[in-house]
């Protein structure tokens, strides 16, 4: 039987977690790069470096939305494509971008909306909310300066919420640091449509299954145990998407995969999750990241913490041809459910001396209770004889990998059938049960007639002596190592305890 040790504390489920409503734009700066002493346009004296925020920013969109293209590379395209207006101030020629123009790239799947010169945080979240981040036009001293509004964090109800990437800085910025002079709107036509994504899962490396309403994923300690495998349909070219975990109702929690644009993705979902509680998730797949549009929901799943397994064996000390009962609860795991979520079978098997030996039973989990008549012989055991354990834990076809789930009972003897079986009266107290040289009996119903025996398993008398006070020390330095009963005659009434000699 494998045993795995499966205790560990709850981490977070992915590295990293995209806060919602901020959407995967590519910061690019228009300094300091390769294109930053290309010319802009005509303009003799204006370079992508100096002037060149209004390109850099369409680019950063249409990077969003797909399209594999840099400032400079739509520089170059506007200028060949009359895309750019006169300009008559500072260095004249043709370099005032004409906004319609760069939707009719090749491969590009963006429209342009309008400029308005008047700013609302309303409609600047309703675009985010919709996948599209903004331009926004500022002011640098008296210059217009265009940066990218990409989502906000929390409500998005002030505009200390909203993020925003400035192609003159490194690192995501803040709206209240800007002046809030008009606003451009590009949108991606793409996003209008309902792309669809069917989920199949890969356990251990082993083939992939559909996900079906009601899969348990169990938290193990193999981060890569779980595969989530999707193909994507009727996604537009130039369209991208991640996959967010949803409770049951479709409420996104976390984002656990990032951009993509890819036809298929793997991934792999991580072990140590603050949602392992079992509860009931499902995954989404929705446009660049942005969680308020959801395209495709998965079937509902449970997300849950292995359960755990308790065990016992009576009584304690058995006889061959003896009947005993193995008893099991199932605590933790999907509360909901019976027995945790664990279904099927348990495995009940012999150990003796820590060593695995013969199966005893595979019977339902469900059932709590196995009873069984003591066997003379077990293969690989000695009997009679003790530091017997039985192991339970769930077989192959369990609904855990099998394993995963064990627990040890307690240790107990088995005698060969002979020996005088403890009785309900009480008195008798035997101590300590493990021992290297001596034992104390306490007799609390001491009588004239009160005599202790100590017998090997197989009914072999080793020491008799009659007990003359309540409290009596007994030397076995002169015995063997091995298990003992101690029997106690006190009168009509017979104990027995059993102990082990080191």
């Amino acid at each position: 039987m494998k045993k795995v040790v499966l205790f560990i504390t709850l981490s977070l489920l992915m590295s990293a977690q995209m806060i919602a409503g901020v959407i995967n734009v590519p910061a690019l700066r228009q300094n300091g790069q390769t294109w930053s002493s290309q010319t802009l346009g005509t303009c003799t004296g204006c370079t992508v470096g100096s002037d060149g925020c209004a390109v850099t920013c369409v680019a950063m969109l249409m990077k969003t939305n797909g399209v594999n293209i840099d400032p400079d590379g739509l520089n170059q395209y506007l200028k060949n494509s009359s895309g750019y207006d006169y300009n008559s101030s500072g260095c004249p020629g043709y370099c005032l971008i004409k906004w319609d123009v760069p939707v009719k790239y090749a491969g590009c799947n963006m429209t342009y909306s309008s400029l308005s010169t008047t700013f609302s945080l309303g409609t600047v979240k309703s675009e985010i909310d919709n996948g599209n981040p903004v331009i926004l036009q500022t002011k640098v001293g008296s210059s217009l300066h265009f940066v990218v509004i990409k989502g906000y964090n929390g409500s998005g109800a002030s505009a200390s919420d909203y993020v925003v990437v400035d192609p003159l800085k490194t690192g995501d910025q803040i709206l209240t640091n800007y002046s809030t002079d008009g606003i451009r709107i590009y949108r991606n036509v793409s996003q209008q449509t309902s792309a669809t994504c069917t989920f199949n899962v890969s356990v251990e490396s082993a083939a992939q299954t559909a996900l079906s309403q009601g899969w348990k994923f169990w938290q193990m300690t193999n981060s890569n145990f779980y595969h989530i495998y999707g193909t994507v349909s009727n996604l537009s070219v130039g369209s991208n998407y991640a996959i967010w975990l949803a409770n049951e109702s479709g409420t996104p929690l976390a984002q656990i995969m990032g951009n993509q644009s890819a036809s298929s993705f793997d991934f792999a979902l991580q072990a140590n999750s603050p949602y392992n509680d079992g509860s009931k998730y499902t995954f989404l797949l929705c446009p660049q990241g942005v969680n308020t549009t959801i395209w495709t929901k998965s079937p509902w799943f449970y997300m849950s913490a292995l359960p755990t397994l308790s065990i016992s064996v009576t009584p304690t000390l058995l006889s061959v041809g003896q009947q005993a009962t193995v008893n099991w609860s199932v605590d933790g795991g999907i509360t909901s459910l019976s027995d945790g979520g664990w279904t099927n079978n348990i495995q009940l098997q012999w150990y003796q001396n820590n060593a695995a030996l013969t199966n005893l039973a595979m019977t339902p989990v469900a059932n709590h209770t196995y009873s069984f008549t003591v066997p003379a012989t077990i293969s690989g055991a000695s009997v009679p004889g003790c530091q017997f354990k039985i192991s339970g834990s769930n077989p192959d076809n369990s609904s855990i990998k099998a394993g995963y789930v064990s627990k040890f009972s307690n240790e107990f003897c088995v005698d060969n059938g002979s020996a005088v079986k403890e009785t309900s009266a009480k008195g008798l107290i035997v101590y300590p049960t493990l021992t290297r040289d001596k034992i104390t009996v306490e007799c609390g119903e001491l009588t004239n007639q009160c005599v202790l025996t100590i017998t090997t398993l197989n009914g072999r008398e080793v020491l008799t002596q009659r007990l003359t006070n309540s409290k009596t020390q007994i030397d076995l330095r002169r015995l063997t190592n091995g298990a003992y009963l101690v029997k106690l005659q006190n009168g009509k009434s017979v104990q027995v305890k059993s102990i082990v000699k080191k």
